[in-house]
This record gives C-alpha cells, structure tokens and sequence, in this order.
C-alpha cells in the first residue's frame, strides 16, 4: 500500500468506528421502532381507553437500543471483530465491521441479525389486520 493510504487509515479509524456503528444499527433500530408503534397502535385500538406508558415504551426503545450498540461493539472490544476502510473504493468512503468468521460469535450475530428482522413481521401483520 501507499503511504499515503497507511496515514489515511490511521487517521480515520475513529471515523471508522463510528459509521459502522450507526450503519449497523440503523436498519435494526428502525424496524424495531415499527414494531413497538404497531403493538402501542393495536393496543389503542383495542382497549382505547387503557393510558399507555409512555415511560415505559422509552425505556424499552433505549435498552433496545443499548444492547444494539453493545451487540456491535463488544465484539471489537473484545477484539473479535474489527472494522476496516476499504481502499478499493476510491471515490466512497466503505467502512464495514468484519468479524472472524471460525468464532461461535459469527454464528451468533447471523442468527440474531436474521431474528432482529424476521420476528417483528408477525407483530406487525397482527397490527395491520387488526386496523
């Protein structure tokens, strides 16, 4: 590699660290977001007089996103996962967590990212056909 590229690389790191974070989170967090809106609407509907807890849904929302950010940050505290700047892409900036695929924690996050968006559908649906 360059030396131009290395400095780059040192010099973004944080940056690095950052985006990937909120890039992972994002998709996760906002289909969560539309499943506690679906299940506070059908219970609106449903009961329309019942008060919902508006403490208690933020509370739910923050540790969900709590365990997000630790979820993705753990890993590379525990040095299982890193994030790397992809020079490849010369005009964009690609920064993606990479995880060591021999560790039972790879197995983990594949089948909690594919739990964290396939769950919520049924919820969702239920809301739906309730309204």
């Amino acid at each position: 590699k360059q030396w131009y590229q290395r400095r780059v690389r040192v010099k973004i790191t944080w940056l690095c660290d950052i985006w990937s974070t909120v890039w992972n989170v994002t998709p996760y967090f906002s289909v969560f977001l539309v499943l506690v809106l679906s299940v506070v609407r059908t219970i609106s509907l449903i009961n329309p007089f019942r008060n919902v807890n508006h403490k208690v849904v933020l509370a739910i929302i923050f540790a969900y996103l709590f365990y997000l950010i630790a979820r993705i940050v753990g890993p590379q505290i525990m040095k299982k996962s890193y994030n790397d700047y992809d020079h490849d892409y010369k005009a964009h900036i690609y920064c993606g967590i990479s995880l060591y695929e021999l560790d039972g924690l790879y197995h983990y996050q594949i089948a909690s990212n594919v739990l964290q968006l396939t769950a919520p559908v049924i919820p969702i649906v239920v809301s739906c056909v309730i309204s």
